[in-house]
């Protein structure tokens, strides 16, 4: 049996998750809003093992309760409900004393994952994150840094797409990963070549012999 606390001010997330738990077998699942003293009033009724927090809105706020909560459970598994690609963002979250990364359909899709991971004292990163992750460690080598203008075989893909007059729906296709991450390669690619514009970028493709005419 395990026992979760849901914790939200956002009433219509809340019945979501609860519903979906309340559906399956052995677990039974709590709610509260994301106030510390009503969290803490629900242990003297409950004993959770698993708590979900709510970082869809208020990032630091959410950081510091997660804090505080571990602080005073430390036994308590944390599990941060968030959308946020932020690599920053997520980092911090983890330091704020969260054992779990879920996105939102995470949370259906892989509850069950994420739970036996946490029990074996293991964390867990959403399944969505951890790809972009994971792109991200593969593609941006440490000495980028010491070479600004060093483009990396991913990189170079999708300088290729764009060249080609292909928009972000298009080059996600091809290249298997989300919208939201050819985004981030756009954007990170325009900033370490110093180019202004999507015409620049053709520019450099040619320059470059990325692509030939």
């Amino acid at each position: 049996m395990f026992t979760f606390l849901i914790v939200s001010d956002n009433k219509l997330l809340q019945d979501n998750i609860k519903a979906f738990m309340d559906y399956k077998r052995e677990l039974y699942a709590f709610t509260s809003s994301c106030s510390f003293e009503e969290i803490k009033k629900s242990f003297d009724y409950i004993t959770p093992q698993f708590i979900f927090i709510d970082f869809l809105t208020g990032f630091e706020e959410k950081r510091t309760l997660s804090g505080k909560l571990k602080h005073y459970f430390p036994d308590l598994k944390i599990i941060a409900i968030a959308d946020s690609t932020d690599r920053k963002k997520i980092i911090d979250t983890f330091r704020s004393g969260i054992d779990a990364y879920l996105s939102r359909d995470g949370i259906f899709n892989e509850l069950f994952r994420c739970v036996f991971t946490l029990m074996q004292g293991d964390k867990y990163l959403s399944s969505e994150v951890l790809n972009d992750f994971l792109g991200y460690l593969i593609d941006t080598p440490q000495f980028d840094e010491q070479r600004p203008g060093f483009i990396t075989p991913r990189e170079r893909e999708h300088i290729a797409c764009i060249a080609e007059g292909m928009n972000s729906k298009e080059i996600a296709y091809r290249l298997k990963i989300s919208k939201k991450t050819v985004d981030n390669y756009r954007n990170r690619i325009m900033l370490k070549l110093k180019l202004n514009s999507l015409a620049e970028i053709v520019k450099y493709a040619i320059k470059e012999q990325i692509i030939t005419l």
